[in-house]
């Protein structure tokens, strides 16, 4: 009874929030701050839709990131082409700007931004430990693998550890990486690509119900759950926080993303180079993916605040 007086709730927070109603913000009962309105969540699907500018447009140059010229490539290219129906084992070189972040025995997802940067989620900063990042690597203790001390960490201004809103997080690296065929960082985009081209989520997360984490690097290929349907099944399900700084992943039945893979990057394709669309930020504690969504915190809003974060501290 409970849900069904939620779910009538839900639809008539909708219908007043059709164009031209009065503009309500939504509040979830766990949250410490109000969540963005529906009308926020409204405009961001529009947007994706063509029916609405990019407001990034005005507000931020993606000229002003000093990228590697070879960023968003790999040794894969049959990525761009196959079907992906479950988990599989990642290649040596196909996602080489994948980082494994790792402090004490709490292992976390990352992406190369640059030689010397990498961005995870701030959830992942659970301990005073800066931690130290692998790289090049697609097999857990790999032989030629780059172990890099991190030097300090940088939480995003506005994270939220209770809703996870804003769950980025910057590490800066003791020194620069070299760059190999194994070892590249990905590409930045003010932008988000995931409703017309092929993307992707890696990771070192646990692959069983035994909670082991795989010894391999594992991808999926993934496509943007509906924000409204996301909103409906967090906010009334779980009472989580769902906003348009958040991306929901549709996952086929019997894949989900677990333990381990917070942090790692959401990267989509567009013209054969990988640019960074996500991090995951959070999802079914259970790991089933079949009611709950897995989420990831929309990198492109976040930016200027990224490029200006690694001009100053570099």
């Amino acid at each position: 009874m409970m849900l069904l007086i939620k779910i009538l709730s839900f639809l008539l927070t909708l219908l007043l929030l059709r164009p031209g109603a009065a503009k309500t913000v939504v509040q979830c009962t766990y949250s410490s701050k109000p969540m963005g309105s529906l009308d926020s969540v409204r405009n961001n699907y529009l947007y994706h839709r063509g029916e609405l500018p990019n407001y990034m447009d005005e507000t931020y140059n993606p000229e002003a990131i000093d990228q590697y010229e070879d960023c968003g490539t790999n040794n894969y290219p049959r990525m761009f082409e196959e079907n992906i129906i479950s988990g599989l084992v990642a290649q040596d070189g196909a996602f080489p700007w994948m980082a494994l972040y790792q402090v004490d025995d709490k292992v976390c997802g990352g992406a190369l931004i640059s030689q010397q940067w990498v961005l995870t989620a701030a959830a992942c900063l659970v301990s005073r430990k800066p931690g130290k990042v692998i790289l090049g690597q697609t097999q857990l203790h790999a032989h030629d693998a780059v172990t890099i001390d991190v030097d300090f960490t940088i939480r995003q201004d506005d994270y939220n550890n209770i809703t996870r809103q804003a769950n980025l997080a910057l590490l800066k690296l003791k020194k620069k990486v070299h760059y190999t065929d194994k070892i590249k960082p990905i590409c930045m985009l003010a932008d988000s690509l995931m409703d017309a081209t092929p993307c992707y989520v890696s990771g070192w997360g646990i692959t069983s119900h035994k909670k082991r984490q795989s010894p391999r690097l594992q991808y999926l290929k993934v496509t943007k759950l509906d924000q409204y349907l996301c909103f409906f099944l967090w906010q009334v399900v779980a009472n989580g926080d769902v906003d348009d700084q958040n991306i929901c992943l549709d996952l086929l039945s019997n894949t989900d993303l677990c333990y381990g893979d917070v942090g790692s990057p959401l990267v989509c394709a567009l013209s054969n180079k990988f640019y960074l669309t996500g991090v995951v930020s959070y999802g079914d504690k259970k790991c089933h993916g079949d009611i709950l969504p897995p989420v990831t915190t929309a990198v492109y809003p976040f930016l200027e605040w990224i490029t200006e974060k690694v001009n100053r501290y570099s």
